[in-house]
């Protein structure tokens, strides 16, 4: 199981390497960092940081590179993500890589069917304090053209 495991990871980071060496091509881009530290925890903060740079490394102005981390609730998030689908609204082609660090969670829909989404804090119960994927990506709202490489880390 272990080999089958790590197979995986290396083909997911192969197919991510070429896709972001696609990204860091686009003439419209933009880096959305989002990480959510747990009381004392700083991991996330830390992955920010090591994501930051590394997409600096890679071509991105400091521009094209937007985070918010920290202690975070699911109105900071919904009003940082309004904030990306005002600024690529116009766009007609461009890429906009995502990445969070931090925890997930997941909401049940039926006895059989779960949705995945982000957890904002320890408190898996309280709605303020997660996020589903799909209310991210509809709070994006990017343009058809527009790509999205996503890079969950939780």
């Amino acid at each position: 199981m272990k080999k089958s495991t790590n197979r995986f990871l290396a083909i997911g980071l192969v197919i991510g390497f070429a896709a972001f060496n696609v990204l860091t091509q686009e003439s419209n881009k933009l880096a959305v960092l989002i990480g959510t530290d747990w009381y004392q925890d700083t991991a996330s903060h830390n992955d920010i940081d090591a994501m930051h740079k590394a997409l600096r490394e890679r071509g991105f102005s400091a521009e094209e590179i937007v985070s918010l981390d920290g202690n975070l609730s699911r109105s900071m998030v919904i009003a940082f993500l309004t904030q990306i689908q005002k600024r690529t609204v116009l766009w007609k082609n461009g890429s906009v890589f995502l990445y969070y660090s931090g925890h997930g969670t997941y909401q049940r829909i039926s006895e059989t069917e779960v949705e995945p989404g982000l957890s904002l804090n320890r408190n898996f119960e309280a709605v303020e304090q997660k996020l589903l994927w799909r209310e991210v990506f509809e709070t994006l709202k990017l343009p058809p053209q527009v790509k999205l490489l996503l890079l969950p880390d939780n």
